[in-house]
């Protein structure tokens, strides 16, 4: 049975500036790099995009965390002079990759990629987006324009390996060019063999009620794969909310289960996370000791602003009726 979930208390935050969008990866000797969009103090609220960066910070058991300096920042020396948003890492041929989304002050968006030999130390590669707004599934640059300003996005990218694969793929936030408006939302796929070629492929999947899928993580446990996704009820069809008026969706992310990565994927089982518990975005991450846990980003309001930090790390499973199941009474380290 469906029930509400109690707001998890914020359990890391940067000395100063705003936290926002977070990503995780977890070093083979175990130490866990947290990554997420920082914006530094001080910025006018008009510009706050113009000034993210990616701040960083670690941790061996994902309760205690130690800033550390910020990992990658816009400027004159590469193409993203405008702002960063969401992206992710993955270990690449003895090197890390990070792939994060890119603007500049011309007007370009694309998804941007940095180099790293320690997680700590970023090069970007400086000319242009390894990947921008093209193929014959996806909305143009011109679409975008003149869509409504809910109704945009190409960014957000996740990178994932398929096991037996040699390739890396990206899941990202795109629309599908055909469809009701205000349905085009989809887990978008491009594939690379070196992380600076990308092809285009159709999308992963489209689940059909969204204007946009926001910070998408695609992973596989035990022989099934999960696809997870945050969204505002608003950007949701009216339809869809009507078919649940327990209002469940109003949750952190929704997690679609599926028996293979092509899919079909499915909202079944344990498919709400964090609902009406005023958090969004979630990632799942391999635990310290034995299986998984998931973190999100609890908002609350500072001085009537909103503020924003991540939450404890909580203990999931996998029920065999499909979906995520948080154990939100056994945080890390409570």
């Amino acid at each position: 049975m469906f029930c509400e979930v109690p707001p998890p208390p914020i359990n890391y935050q940067p000395r100063e500036g705003i936290f926002w969008d977070h990503w995780l990866h977890r070093e083979a000797n175990g130490k866990y790099h947290l990554c997420y969009l920082y914006e530094p103090p001080g910025v006018p609220e008009a510009d706050s995009r113009k000034a993210w960066r990616v701040g960083h910070a670690t941790s061996r058991d994902l309760v205690k965390w130690t800033e550390q300096k910020v990992a990658l920042a816009p400027g004159k020396h590469w193409w993203v002079d405008r702002g960063i948003a969401t992206g992710s890492v993955i270990e690449f041929g003895g090197r890390y990759a990070m792939l994060v989304t890119g603007y500049s002050r011309t007007g370009r968006v694309g998804l941007a990629l940095a180099w790293s030999d320690d997680l700590e130390n970023w090069t970007p590669v400086a000319d242009k987006p390894v990947l921008e707004p093209s193929g014959e599934w996806y909305e143009t640059p011109e679409q975008m324009r003149t869509n409504p300003p809910e109704c945009a996005g190409f960014c957000d990218p996740y990178l994932v390996r398929k096991p037996g694969d040699a390739a890396v793929y990206a899941v990202f936030n795109t629309r599908v060019r055909e469809g009701a408006m205000l349905a085009r939302g989809s887990f978008a796929l491009a594939r690379s063999s070196d992380m600076v070629r990308w092809e285009m492929l159709p999308p992963l999947f489209v689940p059909g009620f969204i204007t946009r899928c926001e910070t998408p993580q695609v992973f596989t446990r035990g022989g099934r794969w999960y696809a997870l996704a945050s969204m505002w009820p608003k950007l949701m069809t009216v339809d869809f909310k009507r078919q649940h008026p327990d209002k469940r969706y109003n949750a952190a992310a929704l997690v679609w289960t599926a028996d293979k990565f092509e899919g079909p994927y499915r909202l079944i089982g344990d498919w709400a996370l964090f609902p009406n518990a005023r958090c969004y975005i979630c990632k799942v991450i391999e635990a310290p000791n034995d299986g998984d846990a998931i973190l999100t980003i609890r908002m609350t309001h500072k001085d009537g602003k909103m503020v924003a930090g991540l939450s404890p790390a909580y203990p999931v499973s996998y029920p065999p009726e499909g979906g995520i199941r948080i154990h939100y009474d056994k945080p890390l380290g409570g």
